[in-house]
């Protein structure tokens, strides 16, 4: 096995012998806020679309989202045909550290349903 071969085993020997924990101090990152953002279709609906540019504009601080790009990347894998919409968006809303809902479609006042019934989204709302 390759991690018993002696030169492996001076180099790992000599990064330990290196490594001392007031280097912890330099591994601080901050780690961008994850925004989940529900809101109507593109075509007919252009509030997401503009706020997504103008938080990617001017808070590098936080990450977007869209549950289509999630439903996009399962679909393509094939192996979670079970999931449905509102566990995936649940699923989401959980990663998420703020989950904003433009309501602006059936479809997003639906969304709005789903997750009040949650005390444990209410908290991450942030509705417009």
């Amino acid at each position: 096995m390759w991690f018993k071969h002696p030169r492996y085993l001076r180099a790992k020997e000599n990064f330990i012998s290196s490594f001392f924990p007031s280097n912890l101090n330099s591994f601080n990152y901050i780690l961008p806020k994850v925004l989940f953002i529900c809101g109507g279709d593109e075509t007919y609906c252009s509030n997401r679309g503009m706020l997504e540019k103008y938080i990617a504009k001017h808070h590098k601080e936080f990450v977007t989202f869209r549950a289509e790009l999630a439903w996009e990347v399962i679909s393509n894998l094939g192996t979670h045909s079970n999931v449905n919409a509102l566990s995936l968006e649940e699923w989401l809303a959980d990663f998420s550290d703020v989950v904003i809902i433009l309501v602006e479609s059936y479809g997003t006042v639906a969304e709005l349903g789903a997750f009040s019934l949650s005390p444990v989204y209410v908290k991450n709302f942030f509705l417009y």
